[in-house]
């Protein structure tokens, strides 16, 4: 049976009130020079001394009722002059089946050696405290101990008292700590593994669709000038289509090194009122096309934020191409104003609008509030995922409001800085 499991403070505090109380009976047993009719030179040590008789009793109930195992043996033969019920409890032994034997004797200590090893230095010492030893019970169990050892007098005879706390739950606690600890590192460094290998292989197949999607819609617009009137319409369902499909694949990319961490972000103070209306140009044409109101409201002095351009680019791009496609009538706008400390930039829509129920789940990937083959809007339900990861890339959030049949609300917040003069010498050798 194992002792009540004390912290390590417990066990330390016990050690000390039980060598405090030895000390203090020492103390009160040890005559004064004056009182013996000796000088200094003439008084025995304190070490040498017997515990009076009359501090017996009080030692003897410390001794009964200590949580923590405790022995009293005899120094010199090494034999058990006494054990308590805690020492009975953690051995499995009986009192009498310890008593007038030896550590030694029973085969308590795992690691003989060690055992002599502190006796060694009782030898010299009168005193070891808080050593981590282990002890073999009756049934050939291990426990694992905080022993504490205190030479002393009894009744005239060199004893030893041994402190012993089991401390078996909280070392395995320890190394089920440290195992749990080195599996989770180890689970850590699989999943980076295999998010890298996945984002390398989603990068080579994306560039491997691109490139001849690209071709395609630079030959577009070539054919369109070619075409009459009545055949243009086909021309255009090709670039929208196109679009739609680069589109998905720069949001498969983006997720694919977001999740993985292999991102590059190129940050530095600018005017992020420059990325707006570019964005908002970008998505003007189709919004016009679907006969939506597309406006934008941006102040005319610079609101800068430390970001890189492309990715708040794409951000908005994805925060835009939404309003337009659940946008059937009505308006699209793109504002921006300070509030404080951040710039916010604000897509607005007068569309279908979300339940109130499935706004929690609007940031998850793949995540639409209409889904399988019957539902009202195509896309790949990654864009808000891609948009809101790449805003939190550049240190802001992307927060929604929605009304169902009233339209959504869409703020991107990013904090304030200085505008820069100029870019950074590493954007410049890019831009070469």
């Amino acid at each position: 049976m194992s002792e009540p499991h004390l912290t390590r403070d417990e066990l330390l505090s016990e050690n000390r009130r039980l060598r405090d109380a030895l000390a203090r009976e020492r103390a009160a047993g040890e005559p004064s020079g004056a009182a013996a009719g000796k000088g200094p030179s003439e008084a025995s040590p304190s070490a040498e001394e017997d515990l009076p008789r009359a501090s017996e009793t009080l030692f003897q109930r410390l001794f009964r009722a200590s949580p923590v195992a405790l022995t009293l043996s005899d120094f010199e033969e090494k034999r058990f002059i006494d054990v308590n019920p805690a020492m009975c409890r953690l051995t499995g032994y009986e009192r009498g089946e310890l008593r007038g034997r030896s550590f030694a004797g029973m085969d308590l200590w795992e690691d003989p050696g060690e055992h002599e090893e502190v006796r060694a230095r009782l030898d010299a010492e009168d005193a070891l405290h808080d050593r981590e030893m282990r002890l073999r019970t009756k049934t050939g169990e291990t426990r694992e101990l905080l022993a504490s050892f205190q030479r002393l007098r009894v009744r005239g005879t060199e004893a030893l008292l041994s402190v012993l706390a089991d401390i078996s739950a909280r070392k395995q606690a320890e190394r089920s700590l440290h195992e749990a600890r080195q599996e989770t590192k180890r689970a850590h460094e699989q999943a980076q593994d295999l998010a890298q290998f996945r984002s390398s292989v989603i990068t080579n197949v994306t560039h491997e669709v691109r490139t001849p999607l690209t071709v395609i819609l630079g030959f577009t617009s070539i054919l369109r000038e070619g075409v009459d009137g009545s055949h243009r319409r086909f021309v255009d369902l090709i670039e929208r289509s196109g679009q739609r499909l680069l589109m998905t694949l720069d949001s498969i990319l983006d997720l694919a090194q977001l999740e993985s961490g292999t991102l590059d972000v190129d940050a530095y103070p600018q005017n992020v009122l420059d990325v707006a209306d570019n964005v908002a140009n970008t998505t003007r044409p189709f919004a016009e096309e679907k006969g939506l109101t597309f406006e934008t409201h941006l102040p005319n002095e610079a609101l800068c934020a430390e970001v890189d351009a492309e990715l708040l680019a794409r951000a908005l791009g994805h925060l835009l191409d939404n309003a337009v496609k659940f946008t059937d009538e009505g308006r699209v706008s793109l504002r921006a104003h300070a509030e404080g400390e951040r710039v916010l930039l604000k897509v607005v829509d007068t569309g279908i609008g979300i339940d109130e129920e499935f706004v929690p789940q609007l940031f998850d990937t793949f995540s639409q509030e209409s889904s399988g083959m019957e539902r009202d809007y195509q896309g790949s339900g990654m864009g808000l995922t891609v948009a809101t990861r790449l805003v939190e890339r550049l240190g802001g959030e992307v927060r929604a409001e929605s009304r169902k049949e009233e339209g959504s609300t869409f703020t991107v917040a990013l904090p304030r800085a200085e505008c820069a003069s100029s870019p950074p010498p590493s954007l410049h050798a890019k831009a070469a």
